[in-house]
C-alpha cells in the first residue's frame, strides 16, 4: 500500500462509495451471499491512510482496503491503479487466513469486481 494523505484517501474513498451505492441501486452488486455494504471511509490502519469498503453480515465484518497500486508490493489482488487487500476486524492479524477460508466467493467476487469497476469494463453479476 502506497502512503496517502488523509485526503487523497477521502477522495479515493468517495469515488469507491460512488460506485459502490450505484452497483447496489441496479448494476451487479459488489457482494454476495448475505454481505451488505456497511460504507466506505479513509480509515487509520498500520500506521497509513486507507480507503476502506466495509461489508458486513450477521454481526460479521469484512474489509477491503483498495488504495493504490505500488509494483511489488503484496497485495490479494492488483487492479490497473489498485491494490486490494481483505481483512476482518473480528479476528487478530494472526487469524486473517481464516477469513479467507469462511468467506472466499465473497472475498475474491469484490476483487474481480474492483478490478473490472478500475479498467471500466463489464461489473461481475
Amino acid at each position: 500500500m502506497t502512503i496517502l494523505s488523509i485526503d487523497a484517501a477521502r477522495q479515493i474513498a468517495e469515488l469507491l462509495q460512488e460506485a459502490l451505492t450505484r452497483s447496489t441501486a441496479g448494476a451487479p452488486s459488489p457482494a454476495i451471499d448475505g454481505w451488505t455494504l456497511k460504507g466506505v471511509s479513509a480509515l487509520f490502519l498500520s500506521g497509513r491512510h486507507v480507503p476502506v469498503a466495509m461489508f458486513e453480515r450477521q454481526g460479521s465484518t469484512l474489509g477491503f482496503i483498495v488504495s493504490p497500486s505500488i509494483p511489488g508490493e503484496r497485495a490479494y489482488r492488483k487492479s490497473a491503479r489498485f491494490d486490494v487487500v481483505y481483512f476482518s476486524e473480528d479476528v487478530a492479524d494472526d487469524q486473517q487466513q481464516g477469513v479467507y477460508d469462511r468467506n472466499r466467493a465473497m472475498i475474491d467476487h469484490f476483487a474481480a469486481w474492483i478490478i473490472a469497476w478500475d479498467k471500466g469494463g463489464e461489473l461481475p453479476a
